[in-house]
């Protein structure tokens, strides 16, 4: 698996799709979706790299392309990797000190 752009091989149409559609709910809830789960993967990676994590794009893409796991790996990235629930790397260096 490689990675092409944010979208992978789907940026091309997502584009065309988000340039015809603007009415039809259904296919605005599709893109919706692969836009959210895209951002969700991208925001996960950003993560593990900032804490040098060595995973990436080969080993965690799958989960948010799967039809059975995209769902939830990103409720899961929404709900545990904001602000407000992960630490700054400042915060874990004071906590791992104590």
């Amino acid at each position: 698996m490689t990675r092409r752009g944010t979208f992978g091989s789907l940026g091309p149409c997502l584009l065309f799709l988000s340039l015809l559609l603007d009415t039809d709910t259904s296919c605005e809830h599709f893109l919706t979706k692969v836009m959210d789960s895209t951002a969700a993967l991208n925001r996960l990676l950003a993560v593990l790299t900032e804490r040098g994590i060595g995973l990436g794009y080969d080993e965690l893409g799958w989960l948010f392309e799967s039809p059975q796991y995209k769902d939830s790996m990103t409720s899961w990235v929404h709900e545990y990797l904001s602000p407000a629930t992960l630490l700054s790397l400042e915060e874990h260096d004071l906590y791992v000190r104590r």
